[in-house]
């Protein structure tokens, strides 16, 4: 079971699909405006409150698919499995887009405030929202069958080209056909349409397409729906989490102020690709790890993962974090802008930070099919996130709820692992603590620190984008260096050890 490669996959795709996304952000806001990029930025957060009617089959068929490999003997019964949730998902889908289509006059007129935007120009983007949701929707599932068909590589190709086509695709349509919202959100309907397409293809052909038994199941259904109950609440509570604060402060506020959070937070969103990557690849692994009952080489895994995903994402998180001012005014050049955004920036920063470390023990818990802890932690965290959210906004305004999205992050990391390794993994949490997150958490914080006090505020842009690169780099290196698994990988490279295990992951 090589993850590497798979990490690797993963990886490539999703820095890809990044860099995409993010390339093109400037010229968004650049012809449509900021308060246009508003709108994305609630399309955004609307598809994400909607994934919780994913009823967790997304990650069952993963974890299904993982534990049978869909090898001769069980592709029939993975084949009918797929049919079965493809029928209901579609279902879903539909229900999901034409609620939002039926909607968008309230949504637009009611809950959304425009001013540089017309109201009709509003609700017609709702209404393409709603379309673009349908063929969105489905993704999810096609992407968990293939993951857990270790079909990541061909997965991920599938993906940027996606993205490619409907990051860059939408640039050249308002910036050299239709400067308007509505003529983005048209493009993102036919880049949903191309990218469902080849997930379909992708996925049937892996699973025999040619074969007979694909059928609709309810006995398959309810035998999966106990697993997925629970992944369904936690993917319920996840997403009140994550997005409360974003539709909270989209009403709250006008739309252009609101464009300047959804900045903040789609930059900061982009160090759970580490951890979305990395997880990707380790949990239908996992899963086989604790079908097989091979707990040793579980427990290797999950360390040398965990110290893996704390290399990539303590140093570059912290960087961007202390040195947000500077990043920005070298990615939107719009001084107003980074004014306005930097702080929110580092305090959203650092609560993905730790909650990208969290990702792996969530998905130990799953492989085992352990789904109440996470369960019962989301929603003792939504009883006190949402008046903390309030009570934060109402004093500080957006950066509040940057502040409140810090303190239940760190609520994760103190108490989920020690009643997790009660039960998982018994006698590795201090391991996870002071090894695995300690070590790159505290050389990040002293070596970047350090870095932004001494770093002249009057150097040249480019000057110190290089001097920040240079300490950021530093702190990666070190940390590298003292971690163990890492050293062994560094060590082995360079030929100075035989070890037989010379993949980080494999």
């Amino acid at each position: 079971m090589n993850a590497t490669k798979n990490i690797v996959a993963n990886l490539s795709g999703r820095i890809w699909s990044a860099v995409m996304n993010f390339a093109f952000v400037p010229i968004y806001i650049h012809v449509l405006g900021i308060e246009a990029y508003g709108l994305i930025g609630f399309f955004v957060s609307l598809l994400a409150i909607f994934l919780f009617l994913d009823m967790g089959l997304s990650t069952a068929i993963n974890r299904e698919m993982a534990r049978s490999g869909a090898g001769p003997d069980t592709v029939g019964q993975a084949r009918t499995l797929m049919r079965t949730l493809e029928t209901v998902y579609w279902g879903v889908g539909l229900a999901m887009g034409l609620a939002i289509i039926l909607l968008a006059p309230t949504i637009g007129r009611e809950w959304l405030h425009p001013h540089g935007i017309s109201t009709e120009a509003t609700i017609t983007a709702v209404r393409l929202m709603g379309v673009v949701a349908i063929l969105r929707w489905p993704v999810a599932l096609y992407t968990g069958a293939l993951m857990g068909l270790n079909r990541q590589v061909n997965l991920n190709i599938v993906t940027s080209i996606y993205a490619t086509v409907q990051a860059g695709g939408a640039a050249l349509i308002i910036y050299g056909v239709s400067p308007t919202v509505n003529a983005f959100f048209l493009w993102q309907v036919f880049a949903a349409a191309l990218q469902i397409f080849f997930l379909i293809r992708l996925t049937w052909r892996s699973l025999a397409a040619d074969e007979p038994g694909a059928v609709f199941s309810v006995r398959m259904l309810r035998g999966v729906l106990a697993f997925s109950a629970g992944v369904t609440g936690i993917t319920i509570l996840s997403i009140v989490l994550t997005q409360l604060d974003k539709f909270l402060l989209s009403s709250l506020l006008p739309l252009t102020q609101f464009g300047y959070y959804a900045l903040a937070g789609a930059i900061a969103g982009t160090l759970n690709i580490a951890a979305i990557s990395i997880n990707g690849a380790m949990f239908p692994i996992f899963s086989r790890l604790v079908e097989a009952r091979q707990l040793d080489e579980l427990r290797a895994l999950y360390h040398r993962s965990a110290q893996l995903l704390s290399l990539i994402v303590m140093p570059a998180g912290l960087t961007l974090a202390f040195f947000s001012p500077e990043l920005l005014a070298a990615y939107v050049g719009d001084p107003v802008i980074v004014e306005k955004t930097h702080l929110l920036l580092s305090y959203l920063v650092i609560g993905n930070v730790l909650l990208s470390v969290m990702v792996l023990p969530l998905a130990l818990q799953l492989a085992y099919g352990w789904t109440s802890l996470s369960l019962v932690k989301n929603i003792v965290a939504v009883v006190i996130f949402a008046p903390m959210l309030l009570i934060f906004v109402q004093y500080y305004g957006a950066v509040g709820a940057g502040m409140a999205w810090i303190v239940l992050t760190i609520g994760y990391v103190l108490f989920e692992i020690p009643i997790m390794h009660r039960r998982l993994l018994k006698h590795e949490m201090w391991h996870w603590y002071l090894i695995d997150v300690g070590i790159p958490a505290i050389i990040s914080v002293v070596v970047l620190g350090l870095a932004w006090a001494i770093i002249p505020r009057d150097m040249s842009l480019l000057i110190t984008l290089a001097a920040i690169a240079l300490a950021g780099a530093f702190a990666a290196a070190l940390s590298a260096a003292l971690l163990p698994e890492s050293r062994r990988w560094i060590l082995a490279l360079a030929g100075l050890t035989h070890r037989a295990d010379r993949g980080v992951a494999q």
